[in-house]
């Protein structure tokens, strides 16, 4: 019984760490992709100005 409840415990704390992984993850690609926006209007903006 012992053995099977360590078992259990390993693999929740997997699933759970795969869990945590995957958000920051997808917070990361949000920030990114939210940084990107900003810097292509920069340039879009100073493409325009110089015309």
């Amino acid at each position: 019984m012992t053995f099977q409840r360590i078992v259990v415990a390993l693999l929740v704390l997997i699933v759970a760490g795969l869990g945590a992984i995957g958000y920051f993850e997808w917070k990361m690609a949000v920030q990114v992709r939210t940084l990107m926006a900003f810097v292509e209007g920069y340039v879009f903006n100073e493409a325009v100005i110089a015309c």
